[in-house]
């Protein structure tokens, strides 16, 4: 390091920098991802829902595409600080006295710990006030990862093997997340690190919002949006997605997700 103070430099890692553009994210491939729509002629808005879509891919401990993401945006051109809140309702009767009543004041392991899944929505939002693009072209880098798998980061494995607070699956029987054993579990062993995760269910479904954007696109840029978001929060998708909470111990949950 002495040396390197002799020359002026403070650190190891080289310094980036850019005349155009620049991103940077929690996961390489989120910032490729970024990097890769300013090239194409994105905005800063669309950049950053695309990493942000990719980081759902690629860190689910932390978030996913079914969870929150809150978003904080600065406008340039106009001046504005905005905020989109990204975060989920809970049901209609998940109340301080409900859970004193049916649980002793704690809050039980499973469904009934979630919110509505609000990611979907500030995504979208976000591209409708301040983006330039259609939801596919931002959310492709996503896709591509989740049908052809990337290799599992250390602090992913970590979290699949240790649990705590950033742990894929609730503590609690696991049975009930047959799927997501699958997935992150395979043969009942966590994924090691540089193992491939493919994510072909979430694959799906960015395919399913793409394709009804597409048949909206006559109408215009903000109609695909709103078609993609509807599908999510009012059309199949919802209604699949609320067939999780019909369990023993349910909420009541409001018709429709948002």
């Amino acid at each position: 390091m002495e040396n390197l103070m002799a020359i002026g430099l403070t650190s190891y890692r080289p310094l980036i920098g850019g005349a155009t553009h620049m991103i940077s994210t929690g996961h390489y491939l989120a910032t490729a991802a970024g990097y890769r729509i300013l090239e194409q002629g994105g905005n800063a808005i669309d950049a950053g829902v695309a990493a942000g879509i990719v980081i759902n891919v690629t860190l689910p401990q932390y978030t996913s595409f079914g969870g929150v993401a809150p978003i904080i945006i600065h406008h340039a051109a106009s001046g504005e600080t905005r905020e989109i809140s990204g975060l989920g309702r809970w049901p209609a009767e998940a109340s301080i006295d409900y859970f004193i009543r049916e649980h002793g004041g704690d809050m039980p392991h499973g469904v009934m710990r979630t919110v509505t899944p609000a990611a979907v929505d500030a995504w979208i939002t976000s591209l409708s006030h301040y983006g330039t693009m259609t939801f596919e072209q931002v959310v492709t880098p996503a896709l591509e990862l989740a049908a052809g798998g990337f290799p599992v980061p250390a602090s992913l494995h970590r979290a699949l093997v240790s649990g705590g607070d950033n742990v894929i699956l609730d503590e609690g029987d696991t049975s009930q997340w047959a799927s997501t054993m699958q997935i992150f579990y395979p043969r009942g062993k966590p994924l090691g690190i540089g193992d491939l995760l493919v994510q072909s269910d979430l694959a799906r479904t960015f395919q399913r919002l793409i394709d009804v954007e597409r048949a909206s696109a006559g109408q215009g840029r903000e109609a695909g949006l709103q078609a993609a978001r509807d599908l999510f929060y009012q059309g199949e998708i919802a209604e699949e997605n609320g067939g999780v909470y019909p369990r023993p111990g349910r909420l009541a949950v409001d018709a429709g997700l948002g």
